[in-house]
C-alpha cells in the first residue's frame, strides 16, 4: 500500500526504523461526499519482540 510506503519512507529518514500502524481508507466524508483519504493509528515502543 502506498500509504504504509510513504510513510515507512518518511520515518526512516527520522531514525525510526520499527513501528505499527493501522491505516483505514475512507472514500467519503460526513455529507457522503466523494472524498478520498487516510486514516492512521500508530504505536511507537509498545512492541516487544520478547
Amino acid at each position: 500500500m502506498v500509504a504504509h510506503q510513504s510513510l515507512k519512507y518518511s520515518f526512516k529518514k527520522l531514525g525510526i526504523h520499527s513501528f505499527g500502524v493501522i491505516i483505514n481508507i475512507h472514500t467519503f466524508s460526513r455529507n457522503l461526499d466523494w472524498n478520498p483519504h487516510i486514516h492512521c493509528i500508530f504505536t511507537f515502543g509498545g512492541y516487544d519482540k520478547k
